[in-house]
């Protein structure tokens, strides 16, 4: 453990040698590098590191509770549909667009911005990003790596104890996650 300020950060020193610190994604934990830091550790001094919050790291300031409770409750969703034929996903995106819906799991559609023709300042490309009365978005789009079509779910709650606003955003979510599953079969 090394400690920084009123923190802790745990860290595992391993070989001898001009140090290599590895640092993990917020993925994983320093665990990600057992199988390399062996062999690094015959020429370096491997410095593995568990950041804040993983490990025995001390966490990394205030949690979630504390950020709900100041900004309300984030949540997100992503649907991803793999196509063996590429040409289905622009007819997918052609079936939305001819068929927009005025609801998704329930919640009313305020509007929906196309980005087709452009929108705004934004140049044309095959995105529709659906916003709800209740302040919820959703964007559908094609992968622009990979033979699938993407959808990003947004919800956000500001009423009641941060753990309410945690459950209600993450509830919506899973309402909406749902709904488009249902409209994109």
């Amino acid at each position: 453990m090394v400690g920084v300020g009123q923190s802790a950060i745990d860290i595992e020193l391993r070989g001898q040698g001009r140090d290599l610190v590895l640092l993990h994604s917020l993925l994983s934990d320093r665990t990600a590098f057992d199988r390399i830091a062996p062999r690094l550790a015959r020429e370096r001094r491997v410095v593995l590191v568990n950041l804040p919050g993983f490990g025995a790291s001390a966490p990394a300031g205030p949690g979630l509770e504390d950020f709900a409770d100041r900004f309300g409750a984030f949540a997100s969703s992503q649907i991803s549909l793999r196509f063996v034929d590429l040409a289905q996903i622009p007819r997918l995106m052609d079936r939305l667009r001819a068929n927009l819906p005025t609801a998704v799991g329930g919640v009313r559609v305020a509007r929906i911005d196309d980005f087709e023709r452009g929108f705004g300042d934004f140049g044309a490309n095959d995105i529709l990003r659906i916003w709800l009365d209740d302040g919820s978005r959703i964007v559908i789009r094609p992968s622009g790596t990979e033979p699938k079509l993407k959808v990003y779910i947004d919800a956000s709650s500001t009423v009641g104890s941060a753990q309410e606003r945690m459950d209600a955003a993450a509830a919506a979510v899973e309402v909406l996650d749902a709904g488009m599953r249902k409209l994109l079969v």
